[in-house]
């Protein structure tokens, strides 16, 4: 799969390497890999690098109704201008953006419903949705980015993960 990614101009980068060199880069082709059970992208100068996991929730706010979580594996370079919050997109850019995402080779959507929310209470109905829609991945990223300051647990991934606030305007995976 190639995938033409652009560059995040003018916004503070998540993925910055330690000597100051970034990873979000200008816009190129890269071609998605499976290797050693992880997805990874190959072109431009990237090295190989793996492919980050964005987890993230839509529903806590309704008084009614499931909580939604989805997860997607991108390249750390990927981005799509005017993504951002879905709150802050207007309903056609939002149903755009969703259209998008559903294309991503590897993404999956999962929920707890409002039975288990009387039951758990919010955030662990939302710790649950987070681990089923991580569990719905193909691949195991080594990398995998949550919106907010909890993370879900995630059986079986040997990566790292981190939890950041406000992530969903940072993290292009989130």
């Amino acid at each position: 799969v190639d995938l033409d990614t652009t560059a995040r101009r003018g916004r503070r980068c998540p993925h910055d390497l330690p000597a100051g060199r970034r990873r979000c880069s200008p816009a190129r082709k890269f071609r998605l890999v499976v290797a050693g059970g992880a997805l990874m992208i190959e072109g431009g100068n990237n090295g190989g690098a793996v492919l980050v996991a964005g987890i993230d929730e839509a529903g806590r706010g309704p008084l009614a109704g499931p909580v939604v979580a989805a997860a997607v594996i991108l390249g750390p370079a990927w981005s799509w201008p005017g993504l951002r919050d879905s709150k802050e997109l207007s309903p056609a850019a939002r149903e755009a953006a969703a259209a998008q995402i559903r294309a991503v080779p590897d993404h999956a959507i999962a929920l707890a419903t409002s039975e288990e929310i009387d039951r758990l209470n919010i955030l662990r109905a939302t710790m649950l949705a987070m681990e089923r829609a991580f569990a719905g991945l193909r691949h195991a990223p080594v990398l995998v980015e949550v919106d907010g300051n909890r993370l879900p647990s995630l059986p079986g991934h040997a990566g790292e993960a981190r939890a950041v606030a406000g992530g969903d305007r940072l993290c292009p995976a989130i």
